[in-house]
C-alpha cells in the first residue's frame, strides 16, 4: 500500500478516497490499490470547492 500511495504521490496524484473497499489483495502476495475515480493531481483545484462533498462518507 504505501508503495503504491508514494507512487502515485511521486507523480503528483492524491487519492484521496483510500479505504478498506479500493484495496485488493492478489494471491501472489501484492495488495493493489484501486478506484482512483476521484483522484487529483496537484495542479488540479476543479474538484475541490467549499460546501463540496466528493468521496464516501
Amino acid at each position: 500500500m504505501l508503495t503504491a500511495i508514494g507512487a502515485a504521490h511521486d507523480e503528483g496524484v492524491v487519492h484521496r478516497d483510500i479505504k478498506p473497499g479500493n484495496v485488493m489483495l492478489v494471491r501472489d502476495g501484492k495488495t493493489l490499490l484501486t478506484d482512483f475515480g476521484i483522484a487529483v493531481h496537484h495542479t488540479d483545484t476543479a474538484l475541490t470547492a467549499t460546501g463540496l462533498v466528493v468521496g464516501s462518507a
